[in-house]
């Protein structure tokens, strides 16, 4: 399974909006290029897929064209045109086999249905391109699956619907849905980027554990690692509790004004 960071995956949808299919199938590309480099899995799958090279099943591995089969949402996105005019819309299906490309996801075709239809069917909007959802529709449930991991529906719904606006019309958004989830990816990885605050805690963890003299050398790393684990923990309670508060006072300003 391809990797794509938040950052990636705006950047694929944002060409798509664009309808510049030559530079979306680059982001791809990309990506599939440094799972091989990496070394995110095994080596058959650290095969980099050459779009541009050859197509379908083409593949890069120690400079060497191989076969390879590529996801399926990926090689419906390589049949593409550059220069058809027709709306480029996802399915309900679509929109799970391409989330789940992306890293820290775990959609179903299950619980997208429920927010379409019910959990938070008015921020989606019916399909607007044709029969299908439109990339910003694809954005916007990207930024419910973030959202909802700290946010209930209801926060979702109204902290949304103040950028956001009318989900039928684009018109009205104070900021549109790739626009939004390329705005927080960047700040993310920006910051993940700087290896803290994991490396720092295991760091911290690793000096706390090496002074207790009584343990044995597994005991000590099973220590270190449980402590890491529950600072972490700590630490996204914090983050959680941080987002549903500036969620909250965010909602309440909006209705003083």
């Amino acid at each position: 399974m391809a990797q794509f960071t938040r950052v990636q995956m705006a950047q694929l949808l944002f060409f798509l909006r664009e309808r510049d299919i030559a530079k979306a199938l680059l982001v791809v590309k990309d990506v599939l290029s440094s799972m091989r480099s990496s070394g995110q899995s095994d080596s058959s799958s650290r095969e980099a897929t050459d779009f541009l090279g050859g197509g379908v099943g083409r593949a890069i591995r120690d400079g060497q064209i191989v076969g390879h089969p590529v996801p399926p949402i990926l090689e419906k996105l390589m049949n593409l045109s550059q220069g058809s005019k027709a709306d480029i819309g996802f399915s309900i299906s679509d929109i799970v086999a391409l989330g789940n490309q992306m890293e820290f996801t775990d959609f179903s075709v299950t619980t997208v249905q429920n927010w379409v239809k019910r959990d938070v069917k008015e921020l989606i909007a019916t399909p607007q391109s044709g029969k299908k959802y439109s990339v910003e529709q694809v954005a916007t449930i990207f930024i419910i699956e973030d959202f909802k991991s700290s946010l209930d529906f209801d926060a979702i719904r109204r902290v949304m619907g103040l950028i956001f606006n009318d989900p039928t019309s684009d018109e009205d958004d104070i900021i549109h849905p790739v626009d939004f989830l390329a705005a927080y990816s960047s700040i993310f990885e920006e910051l993940r980027m700087k290896g803290t605050p994991i490396d720092e805690v295991a760091q911290r963890a690793h000096e706390l554990v090496s002074r207790m003299d009584h343990l044995t050398e597994e005991e000590q790393s099973t220590v270190e690692r449980a402590l890491v684990i529950a600072v972490l923990t700590l630490q996204a309670s914090n983050f959680q509790l941080a987002a549903k508060t500036l969620a909250s006072t965010t909602i309440l300003s909006k209705r003083l004004i």
